[in-house]
């Protein structure tokens, strides 16, 4: 599947890596205040929470748009 394929409202959001490079920049900015990570599951809090916090702001947008969609589909 291309990026062109998908509906507008989605391949605004998936058709460049800024959502990545900005979560890799939150992770780099969070990991040079920390000398040392106790354990795994503070390396693992650490590298999801910027990612959890984009996806929930995104979540809305992309439910409304796959919910558009799947009424263009019943219409058609």
């Amino acid at each position: 599947m291309t990026v062109m394929e998908l509906p507008e409202g989605v391949r605004r959001v998936v058709r460049t890596t800024n959502i990545l490079e900005r979560l890799n920049r939150e992770v780099g900015r969070r990991t040079n205040v920390v000398d040392a990570f106790p354990n795994d599951g503070s390396v693992r809090r650490l590298y999801c929470s910027p990612a959890v916090v984009e996806t929930e702001a995104r979540m809305p947008r992309l439910m409304r748009v796959a919910r558009q969609q799947a009424e263009l589909r019943k219409a058609a």
